[in-house]
């Protein structure tokens, strides 16, 4: 539809006439008029005022279909993009990552009902993963041989689907997905959680080299785990009663970083 039938349309839906609308946009009667047969298009100015009466996008509103108006939703929003930017805006840097965390996790879940079950047995699914120079993968496919060399089969429902999705993501080409990141991130917590930073303090294992013995994790790992953290949560933050301190680590070179001890103090 062009911007005219879209005006006509926005402003049939909300019972105005011509002159009422004329009049809501400061501007003469005709105008109006003009608009909504596209012999005059509107000056962006009026345009944005169009837009914020609607509360439509000015894409939504240039480029809109009836469909597009029409979005049946229990809160009645028309335009999801631009609650979707209000909402965000209204919310602090912590609260818009599980915004974003749990859309990406929504679509992860949508994927699933599209795709056939995989015909990969897990000892091969954790093959493929072995065999990725991503840190994140490479570890996570240890993780699972050593689950499967000691049951056989995985039997926990999230480290089992955590598998799946991985790998089918991998094969379907989506490695630069935002998606694919939501799972890095589940597998980096799934693997060394934070509650691990609380098992190394109380052994007083705390540089990188004494976890990765503590843990059975490649060192390279637990360093790209902990930087994690440190950029998710901040480089100082608490987890029940300690206070964790990565700041020495972002600090550190190469060379000292994997024997920099890192702070953690009870409260």
């Amino acid at each position: 539809m062009s911007i005219g039938a879209n005006i006509k349309y926005l402003r049939k839906q909300h019972k105005l006439k011509q002159v009422e609308l004329a009049e809501l946009m400061n501007v003469n009667g005709p105008n109006i008029s003009n608009w909504e047969s596209n012999r005059i298009e509107p000056p962006l100015s009026k345009m944005r005022a169009l837009s914020d009466y609607f509360n439509v996008s000015l894409d939504l509103l240039a480029y809109g279909e009836p469909k597009d108006f029409n979005v049946q939703n229990y809160y009645g929003i028309k335009d999801y993009g631009i609650e979707a930017r209000k909402v965000f805006q209204s919310l602090d840097s912590e609260e818009q990552d599980k915004l974003l965390r749990s859309m990406y996790e929504a679509r992860i879940q949508h994927n699933r009902k599209n795709r056939r079950e995989t015909a990969f047995t897990q000892q091969q699914q954790a093959a493929t993963l072995l065999f990725s120079e991503n840190i994140v993968l490479k570890e996570f496919g240890k993780y699972i041989q050593r689950y499967l060399e000691t049951y056989d089969e995985i039997h926990d429902p999230v480290t089992r689907q955590l598998l799946i999705d991985t790998t089918m993501y991998l094969s379907e080409g989506k490695e630069q997905s935002n998606d694919f990141v939501t799972l890095l991130r589940d597998i980096t917590e799934k693997i060394f959680a934070v509650s691990a930073l609380q098992f190394a303090y109380d052994k007083d294992n705390l540089t990188i080299e004494k976890m990765s013995k503590q843990f059975r994790l490649d060192p390279d790992f637990i360093e790209y785990a902990l930087k994690y953290y440190a950029d998710t949560k901040g480089a100082i933050f608490e987890y029940k009663n300690l206070i964790i301190n990565l700041s020495a680590l972002i600090i550190a070179d190469e060379e000292s970083i994997k024997n920099t001890k890192i702070s953690i103090l009870p409260k």
